[in-house]
C-alpha cells in the first residue's frame, strides 16, 4: 500500500494565556508587546471583581474572533455538519469536533521569570486551549490551522510560557486506525521517541504531562505482551503477530556520521549535539504498576520491546504496553484500550450516547506551544508522514530503522532528529524546525542553505573577536588618557 492510499486525518490542541485589563484601565504596554498588532482584551469594569465571568467573557472574546476568521477559510472538514455528525453513529465521536472551541486550560499560567518582566502584572493573563475541527490532512487544512492562529495574533497579546503545550491528534477520519497500522506506529514511536524528543525544549521532554513511552511505560517496564494481553482482558484476534525477518534481525545498524542529512537539507546541529532524554531511575521505580518484575531497573531494549509490539494481537494490548500508570504519556494510546477500543458510551435505555462519544485518534502531548502559524501545521505534518510511514513501509524497512535508533542510545553521533526527518522526506519541515530550535536557544541562522550560524556565547564568555575589539579600544584610550 502507498502512502497516499490513506486518507490520515489530524486536530490540533493549542494551549497559551492572552491578556485582558478593564475598560479604563491605562497601564504600560510590557516591552515584548511593543509594535505588536494585537492588544490585550478589555473587560467591563463590571467583572473586574468577578473572576468567572471575567473568565467566560475573555473566551467568547476569542470564540467570536475565531468564528469571523473562519469565513471563506474553511478547511477540509472530517465531518461536514451537526447532521452528519448525529445520524451516523461513526462519526458520533466527532459531534464535538465540528467547529472551533475554546476552553480554559488551568495547567497553564505566567511563570515567576515572565511575571516579573516590566508591565506584565498589571493585566490579567486568562489560560486558554483552543481546539481545531477533525480535519483530513490536506494544504486547505493546514492553511485553515494557519489563519486561525495568525489572526488571533494579530488580534490579542498572546503569550506561550513553557507551562503552554501542542497537542496533536493524528487519527483516519471517522474510522478507528487499523490495527496492523496502529501496531507498527507503536513500534515505530517507542523506538523514535528518544530522537523525535531531541526537537522539543528541555521542559517538555520532562513535563509530567508527557513523559516518555520509551523510558516509563508498561513496556519500557519489562511488560510482555501475554501480561499486556492478560492485563487489559483483551484476548480477540484481530491480526497474527508480525514477525521480522531473521536476515534484517541480525544486521548491523548503520553508522552515519559521515553521510549527508539530504540534497537540500544541511543542519546547523552536528550529530551527537542535541540533547535528548535523561533517565529517572526514581520515576522509573515510582511508575511501575503492581505485577510487574521490581528488580528491573532499566527500561526494556528498544529491538524487544518492538518484537513484543509486533507479536500483539489486539490494540486493547498495544494500547496497555504503550501506557503509563499516572498520566497520558508523550503518545498517547488510550483510546484503544479495552475500556474503549470498538466501545459506544451509552445511556440508561441502553441507546448510544449522542455526545462524549471516545475519540479514535494517537495523541502526540510533547510538543511545545507556539504562535507561528507554520510552527504549529510543521509539526502536524511531521506525525501524519511519520504515522502514514510507519504503516506502509515494508517491515523490513521498519525493522532496519528500528535497529539504527536502538544504536542511537549508546551512539549518539550516528544519527539524530534531523537524520529521521530527511529520511522521511521531510526536508521543508526540518527547516522549520531547525528555525525554531534556533529561536529557543538564541542562534541566528546566518546562511540557511550552508548550516552557517552565530552561536550565543556563556555567560561570562565574549567572542574573540569581541575580546579583541574590547583590548583594543582600552588600549586606545588609556593612551589618550596619558598623552
Amino acid at each position: 500500500m502507498a502512502a497516499n492510499e490513506i486518507r490520515s486525518s489530524f486536530g490540533v490542541e493549542v494551549e497559551f494565556l492572552v491578556g485582558m485589563r478593564f475598560a479604563g484601565q491605562h497601564s504600560g504596554t510590557p516591552r515584548r508587546f511593543w509594535g505588536a498588532s494585537g492588544r490585550p482584551i478589555t473587560a467591563p469594569v463590571a467583572l473586574q471583581h468577578d473572576p468567572f465571568n471575567s473568565s467566560l467573557f475573555a473566551r467568547d472574546r476569542i470564540s467570536e474572533v475565531i468564528n469571523a476568521a473562519i469565513q471563506d477559510h474553511e478547511g477540509d472538514r472530517v465531518v461536514a455538519s451537526e447532521h452528519e455528525a448525529s445520524h451516523n453513529p461513526e462519526s458520533l465521536h466527532l459531534k464535538s469536533y465540528l467547529q472551533w472551541h475554546v476552553k480554559e486550560d488551568v495547567s497553564v499560567y505566567l511563570p515567576p521569570e515572565i511575571q516579573e518582566e516590566t508591565d506584565m502584572n498589571n493585566y490579567l493573563w486568562e489560560n486558554i486551549e483552543i481546539t481545531s475541527p477533525a480535519l483530513w490532512a490536506t494544504e486547505n487544512s493546514y492553511a485553515e490551522v494557519q489563519h486561525i492562529i495568525q489572526t488571533l495574533s494579530d488580534t490579542f497579546w498572546v503569550v506561550t510560557p513553557h507551562t503552554a503545550g501542542l497537542h496533536v491528534h493524528y487519527g483516519r477520519g471517522t474510522d478507528w486506525i487499523p490495527f496492523r497500522d496502529l501496531r507498527r506506529i507503536a513500534a515505530f514511536l517507542y523506538a523514535a521517541d528518544p530522537i523525535i524528543a531531541q526537537m522539543h525544549p528541555k521542559h517538555r521532554r520532562e513535563t509530567a504531562y508527557a513523559p516518555s513511552n520509551r523510558l516509563y511505560s508498561n513496556l519500557a517496564h519489562w511488560m510482555t505482551t501475554n501480561q499486556a494481553s492478560d492485563q487489559a482482558n483483551a484476548h480477540t484476534l484481530e491480526a497474527g503477530p508480525e514477525l521480522t525477518d531473521d536476515s534484517v534481525s541480525g544486521r548491523e545498524p548503520e553508522p552515519r556520521p559521515t553521510r549527508a542529512r539530504g540534497p537540500n537539507f544541511k543542519s546547523i546541529f552536528k550529530r551527537g549535539m542535541l540533547e535528548g532524554y535523561t533517565f529517572q531511575p526514581d520515576l522509573f521505580n515510582y511508575t511501575r504498576i503492581d505485577g510487574l518484575d521490581e528488580n528491573v531497573n532499566t527500561p526494556l531494549s528498544i529491538p524487544t520491546a518492538a518484537q513484543f509490539l509486533f507479536a500483539s494481537l489486539n490494540a486493547p494490548t498495544v494500547s496497555m504496553l504503550m501506557a503509563y500508570d499516572f498520566y497520558r504519556a508523550a503518545y498517547n494510546f488510550k483510546p484503544y484500550a479495552a475500556r474503549t477500543y470498538r466501545q459506544y458510551r451509552r445511556a440508561r435505555d441502553g441507546g448510544v450516547l449522542r455526545q462524549r462519544q471516545e475519540k479514535r485518534t494517537v495523541e502526540f502531548r510533547q510538543p511545545a506551544s507556539t504562535f507561528v502559524p507554520e510552527e504549529i501545521t510543521t509539526h502536524c505534518k511531521i506525525i501524519v508522514q511519520m504515522c502514514e510511514w510507519a504503516s506502509t513501509v515494508e517491515l523490513n524497512e521498519l525493522w532496519k530503522l528500528i535497529l539504527d535508533l536502538s544504536q542511537v542510545e549508546t551512539n549518539g553521533e550516528w544519527y539524530d532528529v534531523f537524520d529521521l526527518l530527511t529520511d522521511l522526506g521531510l526536508n521543508d519541515e526540518a527547516r522549520v524546525v531547525q528555525r525554531q530550535m534556533a529561536n529557543e536557544r538564541g542562534i541566528k541562522i546566518l546562511n540557511e542553505e550552508r548550516g552557517r550560524a552565530r552561536w550565543p556565547h556563556p555567560p561570562g564568555q565574549e567572542s574573540r573577536a569581541r575580546q579583541l575589539f574590547t583590548t583594543v579600544v582600552t588600549n586606545i584610550v588609556r593612551a589618550c588618557t596619558f598623552q
